[in-house]
């Protein structure tokens, strides 16, 4: 099982650089910049959307966007998850179910970023540099 899910994940790996090369909008904000995420959740995109808190209101006012890499269910522990998903540069979103869980993976570095400054839903893209681009 350990195997297959290394497999998938090498895979996925090189689809997600190919993806970050072709939109070409790879974003530089970290979560350390932004605060910490107050909520999270999987758009019909593929896309894993975070939301984040910076003036500590409870009202999200900025979002970061992501690839997922590889979603499925798993009994791992989530230290062995959280640990190989850190060596990849990744990210770990878990559901927690009764005996198993549903995990998706993303890449850290996000694809997207917006700010929400009037806190009214209305997410206005944050243009970010991409070096890929600029050639």
């Amino acid at each position: 099982m350990k195997q297959l899910i290394k497999k998938i994940l090498a895979c996925s790996r090189v689809l997600a650089m190919c993806l970050l090369v072709v939109v070409c909008s790879v974003g530089m904000v970290t979560a350390e910049e932004s605060a910490e995420p107050v909520d999270w959740d999987v758009l019909p995109n593929g896309l894993i959307e975070v939301q984040y808190d910076r003036n500590g209101d409870g009202v999200p006012d900025h979002v970061t966007l992501h690839q997922i890499t590889w979603s499925g269910w798993t009994s791992l522990p989530v230290a062995d998850l959280t640990a190989q998903a850190r060596n990849d540069g990744e990210w770990v979103f878990i559901v927690e179910y009764d005996q198993d869980r549903y995990v998706y993976l993303a890449q850290a570095e996000p694809l997207f970023l917006g700010d929400d400054a009037q806190q009214d839903g209305r997410w206005v893209a944050v243009p970010s540099s991409c070096p890929l681009c600029a050639r």
